[in-house]
């Protein structure tokens, strides 16, 4: 018995936000098991633990993803995502208050169904014409094409992020062109190198390290570092497509967003 079926979700027409909403899916059925069959709990608390931490992570990877791709609404969607927060540090405030255990998961469970059931189902829906456009416009070998829109009259600045997307089409290139998989692994580590550092300089230029925006950039820093370095070991065992679905369908968003969006934060 499970809490939700994974493959019921709807899609959103981007591939990445639709395999972070099958693993949620797959985290919450973990909780509502290890509740079901009672295996103990530290079993239990470490599942439900680990559900709102992939919630959280996701709600910040799919607000990248959307602003990077175009989508319009994505203030009011941010409004609905600060909601979910809201009640999402409620629930792990309260996750471990032995006294009143059931009613703690009660409200987890009522969080995870507003969550999947509301949000996912339905609010998630307003993405399709967004992501629809990406999938019908032609795609040469460039995946991000360098314009005017990216230009942000820093000399320096634009200089880098340019290069930086030249070193994400030389892979995403690499990619459709078959290439050996040393050759893309070389560029790729090229682009994950260069793309860290230069987040780790701008993020220095926000403020106190323990200030929120400085805490906010580096959470986000953290969660593209784990997805390179995924996509990455993608591509050592083989499958260079996967590492290409990752550039297709969220890489190129979050630098486009950082462009765009994250370092006028800077």
């Amino acid at each position: 018995m499970h809490f939700v079926d994974p493959d019921s979700i709807p899609t959103t027409g981007n591939a990445a936000i639709d395999a972070h909403h099958r693993h949620i899916a797959h985290a919450v059925n973990h909780v509502y098991e290890a509740w079901k069959g009672w295996d103990g709990i530290g079993s239990l608390d470490t599942s439900l633990a680990a559900a709102l931490r992939d919630v959280e992570i996701h709600l910040t990877v799919e607000e990248i993803i959307t602003r990077g791709a175009g989508y319009q609404e994505w203030k009011f969607h941010e409004t609905l995502h600060d909601a979910l927060r809201s009640r999402l540090r409620d629930v792990a405030e309260h996750a471990g208050a032995v006294p009143h255990r059931h009613l703690s998961l009660m409200q987890a469970f009522e969080f995870f169904d507003q969550m999947i059931f509301q949000h996912e189902f339905f609010d998630d829906q307003d993405f399709w014409d967004t992501f629809r456009r990406h999938a019908e416009a032609p795609r040469g070998p460039r995946l991000v094409t360098w314009d005017s829109r990216l230009v942000l009259g820093e000399n320096g600045v634009d200089s880098r992020h340019s290069e930086l997307v030249a070193a994400l089409n030389a892979v995403h290139e690499a990619i459709a062109d078959r290439a050996a998989c040393d050759d893309v692994l070389a560029r790729f580590d090229i682009l994950r190198d260069d793309w860290l550092a230069h987040l780790e300089t701008e993020v220095t230029r926000i403020g106190r390290p323990e200030s929120q925006p400085a805490k906010q950039a580096r959470e986000a820093i953290d969660i593209l570092r784990a997805d390179l370095a995924l996509a990455r070991r993608h591509c050592e065992d083989g499958d260079c497509e996967a590492t290409g679905a990752f550039l297709v369908n969220q890489a190129r968003f979050w630098l486009l967003d950082h462009i765009t969006y994250q370092h006028r934060l800077f």
